[in-house]
């Protein structure tokens, strides 16, 4: 599968899911999975991870533009890159990017519905976008642990995005 229709996937999928938490969960109690662990939970993020700076007036414009200019530096990264694996990993959080900027532009929040209850303590609500993040991060991290030449590459392809803004 290529990048592309991976990220378009990842992006459809992550709408679709929030589309349907808001269409069936949305004023209903959680939707219980697993007792004690898993439930869908209809959740209006209005900061970044965690609901970091939710309460700020500011914030939402602020994660707007943070947000919109994080996408527009993984597509310039991406069109600089010849390893194909960067290119899937550095798409997936392309992905994940885009399906919760959708929805800081349209909603000026973003849906989260996965929650998991561990004894007392409640991990913070995600969704499939969030998802595409974490997974592809942590195959770059890994990625760049074993192939020391694609991390150069990718150093490389950020500085010719610094370099050809400086001019």
């Amino acid at each position: 599968m290529g990048m592309t229709l991976l990220a378009i996937l990842i992006v459809v999928l992550d709408q679709l899911t929030k589309f349907a938490v808001k269409y069936f969960i949305k004023g209903n109690e959680p939707v219980i999975i697993i007792r004690n662990f898993f439930a869908l939970t209809y959740v209006e993020n209005r900061g970044a991870a965690w609901g970091f700076l939710g309460d700020k007036a500011a914030g939402s414009f602020f994660l707007k533009i943070v947000s919109l200019l994080a996408t527009l530096f993984l597509l310039m990264i991406l069109t600089r890159l010849s390893d194909s694996k960067l290119k899937y990993f550095l798409s997936l959080i392309l992905a994940g990017s885009v399906g919760n900027l959708i929805d800081r532009f349209v909603f000026s929040y973003v849906t989260d519905f996965l929650t998991f209850k561990f004894g007392h303590w409640y991990f913070p609500s995600f969704n499939i976008a969030d998802m595409a993040i974490v997974i592809g991060t942590f195959l770059l991290i890994l990625y760049f642990s074993f192939h020391e030449q694609a991390m150069d590459e990718f150093i490389d392809s950020i500085y010719l995005c610094k370099k050809k803004s400086a001019k």
